[in-house]
């Protein structure tokens, strides 16, 4: 038996197991990932039969698609879960009721988190048996895959702390979900945009005389991009050790750094640190709600 007991963690599990919504979006994840996975494979094993080769690429493309579709479902999916948590409890009167029965906010803000996360790692896990099909012909080891499971937890933690933030600053759930979703849309669109932005403004001709430059600022903004790290480490995976730079690249002819060379374990510390002022920041939120209610607790670690 687990020793993590937290009281707004099990209820909120035991409301998981019997919602319906939960159901459904683990259906859609796996249905679209299996419809996926059915036409690309259809289309690799018709290759094989007339060309009576074995098409390790295509294997692999399979693979990198079932990843990145994935990755995309949960970016969808994982604000509407965690989006509302807090405010729904403060729209029925729970919130206020936890904070007064010495339920710290650190135990409000880690329940909801650990149990956003446990439904983020039942939909990872129950797609498992459509990733089986990349191992029919080899290609990818269970390393990758392994890997691959715990860069999208990652992503799926980055998602979910900034969408309990959200949920914490707003007193409606309908602003919660809007807000969660706009700031979301902000982190992963906003910085590819940015990242994207000069070269819409200007000609490409002004990048050519960047030969040897350093990197500008704004391509770093990328390392707080969960998916973009996503999408470096399965490149990684495919034999690409330099695809993010490469796609920095793209905007200019740039020299590599120390940043540029070690990328994705900075792009992972850059997050950790984010995840953890979001938390930091909720729990700092919760704690002045309490305070203003006259619920005041104690903030510490239980």
């Amino acid at each position: 038996m687990s020793k993590f007991h937290n009281p707004i963690y099990e209820k909120d599990r035991w409301a998981a197991n019997r919602s319906k919504a939960f159901l459904i979006a683990v259906l859609s994840v796996n249905s679209v990932i299996a419809v996926i996975a059915i036409v690309v494979f259809m289309n690799m094993v018709s290759y094989m039969k007339t060309s009576s080769e074995n098409d390790y690429a295509a294997l692999l493309q399979l693979y990198l698609t079932l990843a990145m579709a994935e990755c995309l479902m949960i970016v969808f999916i994982a604000p509407a879960l965690a989006g509302t948590g807090i405010s729904q409890e403060r729209e029925n009167g729970n919130l206020e009721l936890f904070l007064s029965t010495g339920v710290s906010p650190w135990q409000v803000i880690l329940g909801k988190l650990v149990s956003c996360m446990n439904m983020m790692f039942v939909l990872i896990v129950t797609s498992l048996p459509v990733f089986s099909l990349v191992f029919v012909y080899g290609g990818v080891q269970m390393r990758d895959l392994i890997a691959m499971i715990s860069v999208l937890l990652v992503v799926a933690l980055e998602i979910c702390s900034l969408s309990i933030l959200c949920s914490a600053g707003a007193n409606r759930s309908v602003y919660a979900a809007l807000s969660a979703y706009a700031s979301n849309l902000i982190l992963i669109g906003g910085t590819l945009f940015v990242h994207l932005a000069p070269s819409l403004l200007y000609s490409s001709s002004v990048y050519g005389d960047q030969l040897g430059s350093p990197v500008s600022w704004y391509h770093y903004l990328l390392l707080t991009n969960p998916v973009v790290t996503f999408y470096g480490v399965l490149n990684y995976q495919a034999g690409s050790r330099s695809a993010i730079f490469d796609m920095i690249n793209y905007m200019g002819n740039y020299k590599q750094n120390w940043i540029t060379q070690h990328w994705l374990p900075v792009s992972l510390l850059v997050q950790a640190a984010i995840v953890a002022f979001e938390l930091l920041y909720a729990v700092h939120i919760l704690y002045s709600y309490s305070k203003r209610r006259g619920n005041y607790r104690e903030i510490r670690l239980r």
